[in-house]
């Protein structure tokens, strides 16, 4: 099965960034909470899982950091890190096993709300790139 890679890169602060990826997400069915778990997953050294009450403490968790949204027994995840040669994040959202309908409005939606506007990011840097296996 063919998986995407979208590389974004955002001048958003991290809880904007998760802020935006949910509505993004939202607009799909998908959710920050695992139905079997009731809780948040996230990837930093180890696998973590946080009360959704608890969403605030993501920020304080060391990056690079993976978080993982739920649509039944599909699954996003998203690798954050931070991009030291312009600022901002660097982010991998990996789609496994969704149609190709689906992969463009995701691809759509990230440009729409996760990308910046021209003008605040430097010219030749590449602000979303898709990658295929």
């Amino acid at each position: 099965m063919a998986s995407f890679t979208y590389t974004v890169w955002s001048n958003l602060s991290l809880p904007a960034l998760i802020n935006q990826f949910r509505f993004v997400f939202d607009q799909l069915n998908f959710s920050l909470t695992n139905n079997q778990s009731g809780k948040i997953h996230l990837w930093s050294d180890r696998e973590i899982e946080i009360d959704p009450s608890a969403l605030s403490l993501i920020s304080d968790i060391e990056l690079p950091l993976g978080v993982q949204w739920w649509r039944g027994d599909d699954d996003i995840y998203v690798g954050f890190s931070k991009a030291s040669d312009v600022g901002g994040f660097i982010c991998h959202i990996s789609l496994v096993g969704l149609s190709r309908e689906e992969q463009a409005e995701i691809a759509k939606l990230l440009i729409l709300h996760i990308t910046p506007e021209k003008q605040c990011f430097p010219d030749d840097f590449y602000v979303f790139r898709l990658s295929a296996q």
